[in-house]
């Protein structure tokens, strides 16, 4: 700068002024560059929104085989975001490009006005030569700026993080469609970490259809990770898995999951409406839906909600009890012959939650496996067979009048 002072002040002025003018693309292109962000701010959020229901609800997905309908919704969310990203980034480089074409358009004021001076004879052409390569020094940085504003414009609102969705292969055989006469686990061994400590140790079960069987014991006996492993949530486990004597591929085969239907400790809800949540994307005959409300309780709240209520984010306007009878709902309308409840009443009253059970126990027409803390022993007589585990182990099974543990309870 100095140096071109000292060569010829008109043309310094000249190209400090004519190089401010970059300076106001930025702000000439505010508004654009902010409706752009925002609109991939909102479909950045929409995609978060999304994954985060297909990780926190990958357990309900996985039971009732919604990975299709998942992997379109993510699909459909995933392109939104990219086709805003694009036009976003399109506009930064377009903007970017006028700064460009302006920073040129100054350069060669100058150097007509150089050009100028030399004609009269007051420069020479080294001198226009030198203010050509000095002029480069004045918008090079200026072109930088422009890019530096531009960007912290269109950030100003949001940063975004890119999430990736690990792929895995999904379990897409189903090799049995019925269900007739019984499951049998044999010698089933398991470890969440693969060494010695076993959640499951040589665990052999036998499951009559249309039977009930409720499953003992304190947490971290095993009770969870055994039916886990029955609907095909891990395969690493040492032993088999038969239905109707077949051996099912524990690698690819999902039989046992297509055949059933699994209520979780951990309910999670989609943002949705309870319908919604209670069919995942299925269709079911209106007197299915009502006959499964009813069963499950959830009727009572229907009467001042309905149907079309929104439950929020993961269920956040329901109350745990609410929560679990709309997965119990969600688990009834399937009309699949096993049904696994994993701690489902553990949210209910104990007057709500005895009148649910004895609703799922009095239809003959499902196998019912229940992992429970429930020491209601009215209960726990109705179920055709009651099996205690410890430590992985099953240490006791049989009629609960019959059971070492049925009658310490009793004691």
């Amino acid at each position: 700068m100095f140096i071109l002072l000292r060569i010829s002040i008109p043309i310094t002025i000249v190209l400090v002024l004519t190089g401010t003018v970059m300076l106001l693309v930025p702000y000439l292109f505010h508004g654009s560059i902010n409706a752009k962000q925002n609109r991939l701010s909102e479909d950045t959020s929409a995609f978060t929104g999304a994954l985060k229901d297909l990780l926190d609800g990958f357990e309900v997905i996985k039971s009732y085989s919604m990975e299709e309908t998942g992997n379109q919704e993510f699909d459909g969310f995933n392109n939104k975001l990219e086709k805003s990203r694009q036009k976003y980034n399109i506009f930064i480089a377009l903007t970017e490009a006028i700064s460009l074409m302006l920073s040129l358009v100054c350069q060669f004021s100058g150097v007509i006005m150089a050009g100028y001076f030399v004609l009269k004879g007051t420069l020479t052409v080294g001198v226009l030569s030198a203010v050509m390569q000095l002029g480069n020094g004045i918008f090079g940085p200026i072109q930088r700026i422009v890019q530096y504003i531009t960007l912290i414009k269109g950030s100003k609102d949001l940063n975004t993080k890119l999430l990736r969705l690990i792929s895995s292969k999904n379990n897409t055989e189903i090799s049995v469609t019925e269900f007739r006469d019984c499951i049998e686990l044999k010698d089933i061994s398991f470890s969440y970490n693969h060494d010695a400590n076993l959640a499951l140790d040589h665990v052999s079960l036998k499951l009559e259809k249309n039977k009930k069987y409720a499953v003992l014991g304190e947490s971290g006996c095993g009770k969870s990770t055994l039916a886990k492993i029955l609907l095909n949530y891990y395969t690493d486990y040492d032993g088999e898995i038969c239905i109707d004597g077949k051996k099912l591929d524990k690698e690819t085969d999902c039989s046992l999951m297509a055949l059933s239907s699994m209520i979780h400790q951990n309910v999670y809800m989609f943002h949705k409406t309870i319908e919604e949540n209670i069919v995942l994307g299925k269709k079911f005959m209106e007197n299915a839906v009502h006959t499964a409300v009813q069963n499950s309780g959830l009727y009572r709240f229907l009467d001042t909600k309905g149907l079309d209520y929104q439950v929020g984010e993961n269920g956040s306007r329901l109350s745990g009890g609410q929560k679990q009878r709309i997965a119990i709902a969600r688990a009834l309308v399937q009309n699949r012959p096993i049904l696994v409840l994993d701690e489902a009443t553990s949210a209910l009253d104990k007057t709500t939650a005895a009148e649910i059970e004895n609703s799922i126990l009095e239809n003959k027409n499902i196998t019912v496996l229940t992992i429970t803390h429930n020491m209601n022993r009215d209960i726990l007589r109705k179920y055709d067979e009651v099996i205690v585990m410890d430590k992985g182990k099953v240490v006791e099974k049989g009629k609960f009048d019959e059971l070492e543990y049925g009658k310490s309870l009793k004691a």
